[in-house]
């Protein structure tokens, strides 16, 4: 009996998710409270002191139409530092510049903006979108700071833009449905994610499409892998791997040099709103509708953790690695930003 009992623990600690690991992410604090502007988009500072987070405001009484603004936080004691103002709509994306010293957002109301991260007022819209639906998704800036890559509902809907005077210095031409776009940290490369297109990397010199990440392919994976629309991903710092997730709580990670996708798991009973690298590439954390973050190991698809928000009613929307690894951050649907630690 007693072989049996330390047959079945060796057996769960290699194979079962919840395995003492289970315990390596702790709680620090949270930011804000459950006031229902819920955080659609979140990002850490370069030196990792303060946080950008853009949010979702319910309709006033009598109105249809929700609204947005950013908060910035300050780490070391949870306080909002200040809310930028003049979005009126939801935001849906927020990037700090690689000095810190400024702000980008991307806003449903159609415009970009870039804001002063040091006083907190606007700078400059530098965007207005002109289609016939005027919504903006995801900006990103450059490493060197003088480009942002944007992605709104325009015709080639990618652009790359000059961060000063707002000017297209390049148009990729992917499908209007985009979701999600990232720089590479050499700055060569782009990923972008279209809610029915395969994730895609574009060159940033050329412009053109150079490679191209599709679901696993055959009988069996048509009869039994999912097909939902993509949702969110992410590229990993050093451009060799890439992540994605869907509607139907699926995550891929594909390696980037072969194009070929690694592992796949159900990792979410419901859709994935966000995926991310760590800043070594070796984790990957996701969140979704089902109420879960759960953090997984790159290379092997295991699950090394999770929490559940679902216990106060809440599930994540955004979420954000700090730049030295130690902590991540999760945007909630019930307006909080909670911050833990990756205990090894």
């Amino acid at each position: 009996m007693k072989k049996l009992l330390i047959f079945l623990a060796l057996f769960l600690s290699v194979f079962s998710p919840f395995t003492a690991q289970s315990q390596s992410i702790k709680l620090i604090k949270t930011f804000g409270n459950y006031n229902g502007e819920t955080v659609l988009s979140v990002d850490i500072s370069p030196d990792g002191k303060k946080i950008l987070s853009g949010h979702d405001i319910p309709p006033d009484k009598g109105s249809y139409l929700d609204k947005g603004h950013i908060k910035l936080w300050d780490i070391s004691n949870s306080n909002e530092i200040f809310t930028f103002t003049g979005h009126s709509r939801q935001v849906k994306s927020v990037a700090f510049s690689p000095d810190g010293l400024t702000a980008a957002s991307a806003s449903i109301d159609g415009t970009i903006r870039v804001w002063d991260v040091t006083t907190g007022n606007e700078v400059k819209v530098l965007r207005k979108v002109q289609a016939k639906y005027s919504l903006a998704f995801t900006v990103d800036y450059s490493p060197s700071g003088k480009e942002l890559l944007v992605g709104t509902a325009e015709e080639s809907t990618l652009k790359l833009l000059n961060v000063n005077s707002g000017d297209v210095i390049k148009n990729f031409n992917n499908e209007w449905n985009i979701k999600k776009a990232v720089f590479s940290n050499n700055g060569k490369y782009a990923l972008s994610i279209q809610k029915y297109d395969s994730p895609m990397l574009w060159d940033i010199n050329s412009g053109k499409l150079i490679k191209t990440f599709t679901r696993q392919k055959g009988l069996l994976a048509y009869l039994f892998k999912s097909s939902g629309a993509w949702i969110c991903g992410d590229l990993s710092p050093q451009a060799k791997y890439v992540a994605a997730g869907s509607s139907d709580g699926v995550i891929r990670i594909w390696g980037v040099e072969s194009e070929k996708e690694l592992w796949s798991i159900d990792a979410h009973n419901e859709g994935v709103n966000d995926i991310v690298f760590s800043p070594d590439g070796n984790l990957v954390l996701s969140t979704g509708n089902d109420g879960k973050v759960n953090l997984w190991d790159t290379h092997s698809g295991k699950m090394i953790s999770q929490i559940n928000l679902g216990t106060n009613h809440d599930y994540g929307e955004a979420l954000k690695f700090s730049p030295d690894g130690s902590s991540f951050i999760v945007g909630t649907m019930r307006g909080i930003i909670m911050q833990f630690a990756v205990q090894n």
